[in-house]
């Protein structure tokens, strides 16, 4: 059997070189610049886009509608939505979805609509 070594004792280590920085001007070097307060009157990044409870309100009316129309189960509705499966739950507990999830639901729903409505014509 093997033994490793993982943490060498001190005397295994090389000597400090001369030619190495020492830790103290290390710190010096690497000071952070101050980063410039946001003013109170800027808008934060994607203030336009961010959504509101009343937008995840709709969207939730929006998806239990579909899903009492087509009687597809909750999990399975997430799935295919948005690839989440707990999507639903999550919305009624307060979830607030990102643009790009509620574009790609509101899809989901819209573009299920139009498939059901061009089948019932077919069917006629």
């Amino acid at each position: 059997m093997i033994a490793l070594r993982h943490n060498p004792p001190a005397r295994c280590l090389p000597p400090h070189s001369i030619y190495a920085p020492s830790q103290a001007s290390f710190k010096r070097e690497k000071v952070h610049k101050a980063v410039k307060p946001r003013e109170a009157t800027q808008q934060p990044p994607l203030a336009g886009v961010l959504e509101t409870d009343a937008d995840r309100l709709d969207l939730l009316r929006a998806i239990d509608q579909f899903v009492r129309d087509t009687g597809i189960t909750e999990s399975k509705f997430g799935r295919d939505a948005a690839g989440d499966p707990r999507l639903i739950y999550d919305l009624r507990r307060g979830r607030t979805p990102r643009h790009k999830t509620r574009l790609r639901v509101l899809h989901y729903i819209n573009r299920a609509y139009i498939d059901r409505a061009a089948a019932s014509r077919e069917g006629r």
